[in-house]
């Protein structure tokens, strides 16, 4: 069978949405009790975007293509 060209044979199709913990700007911003700022990277998420891998609707996640 063919190898699916929607996940190159894969099966998943990776998709991205914004993380909700840093509102997507990828740094958490927090304040000290006397107003000293101080920022980290988000650990949840890669510069704002987090992503969740599916099956493939293309090929129902079997990386193949019946053709026709």
């Amino acid at each position: 069978m063919p190898t699916c060209r929607n996940c190159n044979g894969t099966g998943l199709i990776a998709i991205s949405a914004v993380c909700q913990k840093c509102s997507g700007t990828g740094e958490i911003i927090t304040y000290d009790s006397d107003g000293t700022e101080s920022m980290q990277l988000c650990p949840n998420c890669e510069d704002g975007l987090i992503y969740i891998e599916q099956k493939c609707s293309s090929c129902k996640g079997t990386g193949e293509v019946v053709s026709l």
